[in-house]
């Protein structure tokens, strides 16, 4: 069925969160693209357990991945999550660079960084849990962050963290064994201290480190793939192989419900400057220095 009668028509980011707005704002929820039946997917990151992005080059991963940076900013403070944004291609979210959301000032471009972001996010998942065990030891309950920030003073709640690579295929061939374990260390016990992991990748299903990453991402999406093969390891079915159009994928949630076939919210170059400035303006800018020198190094 084709859901969109031209192929060069976009899904419009204002449409996208004027129907995000519909929902409370508790969770991350952030809208990804209008549906085959003409619904607003809107997903709660919250609720994911990772979320893993892969397909063809040039059909629309690292729009998507700008979809959700810029819903994110424009539907919460910073105070409400933060953004550490990673892309070895240097290419993708530098216009994000310095917007009070980061984590850290800039993108972490450099293989090396990228690899310590990873093992910073996997000790900042302990840190929280330790701080939540800490809670419950003294008779209150704080399993997850939804526990823990509402009994602790304001100043000492914590933002929800999210994590975006882009383009883990490049990392893959030079440090496959090394990012497997850094993903392995932050698990699905991240999504209770609050982050939230999003990857995307050319990687084929036959790349010998995939499985090992792919087991920790339960939700996924699919853009057009070379073979069903590719599809069924993606969104453990078929379908993706067949996507023409730029923008399309299909959406897994990571239940027994299939795949849904979506057309994606395209952010303009435009529209993403205007989020980062109105972001600056609004909010001051307050960037983690221990996550700076651990990300970066000496280089601080």
């Amino acid at each position: 069925m084709i859901f969109h009668k031209k192929p060069e028509e976009r899904i419009s980011f204002a449409d996208g969160l004027a129907a995000c707005a519909a929902y409370k704002k508790k969770g991350l929820r952030v809208p990804l693209g209008r549906t085959e039946d003409g619904e607003f997917l809107c997903i709660d990151l919250a609720k994911q357990f990772n979320l893993l992005v892969g397909g063809a080059g040039g059909m629309g991963k690292s729009a998507l991945l700008h979809t959700v940076a810029a819903s994110l900013m424009k539907r919460y403070t910073p105070a409400e999550v933060r953004l550490l944004l990673c892309d070895p291609t240097a290419s993708e979210f530098g216009v994000y660079a310095h917007a009070p959301h980061m984590l850290v000032a800039e993108p972490v471009t450099e293989d090396g960084e990228i690899l310590a972001a990873l093992r910073y996010t996997a000790a900042e998942v302990e840190r929280r849990l330790a701080l939540f065990e800490e809670k419950c030891r003294a008779g209150e309950a704080a399993r997850s962050l939804e526990e823990y920030n509402p009994i602790v003073p304001e100043a000492e709640q914590l933002p929800r963290l999210v994590v975006v690579l882009d383009g883990l295929e490049r990392l893959m061939q030079t440090a496959g064994g090394q990012l497997a374990e850094a993903v392995a260390s932050i698990g699905k016990k991240a999504r209770a201290a609050g982050v939230y992991l999003l990857v995307s990748t050319r990687t084929s299903h036959t790349e010998r480190h995939y499985q090992a990453l792919s087991a920790h991402f339960s939700s996924r999406i699919a853009f057009r793939v070379p073979a069903e093969a590719d599809s069924c390891a993606l969104v453990l079915a078929a379908g993706a192989e067949k996507l023409r159009v730029r923008g399309e994928f299909l959406y897994y949630g990571g239940t027994s419900e299939p795949p849904v076939r979506v057309q994606g919210i395209y952010v303009t170059q435009e529209e993403r400057v205007a989020v980062a400035e109105e972001a600056k303006i609004t909010y001051a800018a307050r960037f983690d220095d221990a996550a700076e020198r651990a990300i970066r190094g000496a280089r601080c």
